[in-house]
């Protein structure tokens, strides 16, 4: 593998990287939004009516563990969901100007070479190594926003699954409550 098949693999590896850590707040956005709609859902169900018959009656105990249980899930859902797109530093193979800087001194030091032994590939492994490193760190990143992610979908669905209880036991109070009248 030459120099610049090298340097094409990792800027490829890199931008790669980069375009995950873009896909998360894609992700994010429809998450978020579902997350809305799930804490909407849970709280529109919420009804403090029944609250003097918690501990006399196991569904109303019920209807309200699954109450807070799928209000407590959208908090942590929304927590991780929050904790992956947050803005975090990445690293960056250098500035501008410093790239500027060492691309004249490199171009100056190839210049001062005899011509039998000018080698402008030399520029290739001190870049690819800036690259990889920078790369690395996009991943590790990236990976830790994917595991954030995640975790929220898992909250998430185990919210969904506590508003389905607390539908179904608030369905089963008002069935009670319409057969008692």
């Amino acid at each position: 593998m030459t120099n610049k098949e090298f340097f094409d693999f990792c800027y490829n590896q890199y931008r790669l990287e980069i375009e995950h850590g873009e896909s998360v707040y894609r992700r994010g956005a429809f998450l978020l939004t579902s997350q809305a709609v799930l804490g909407g859902m849970a709280y529109s169900l919420a009804y403090c009516k029944y609250v003097h018959e918690l501990f006399t009656r196991i569904d109303v105990f019920n209807y309200y563990v699954f109450t807070a249980a799928a209000l407590l899930l959208v908090a942590i859902s929304v927590f991780y969901m929050l904790k992956a797109v947050m803005p975090r530093p990445y690293p960056d193979i250098e500035t501008m100007p410093e790239w500027v800087e060492w691309r004249k001194k490199m171009l100056c030091h190839i210049a001062s070479q005899p011509e039998d032994q000018k080698d402008t590939d030399c520029l290739f492994p001190q870049v690819i190594v800036r690259m990889a490193e920078a790369q690395k760190g996009w991943a590790l990143k990236n990976e830790s926003r994917r595991l954030n992610i995640r975790s929220a979908i898992l909250y998430a669905s185990l919210a969904l699954a506590c508003i389905a209880g607390q539908g179904l036991f608030l369905f089963i109070l008002r069935v009670r409550e319409t057969i008692n009248v």
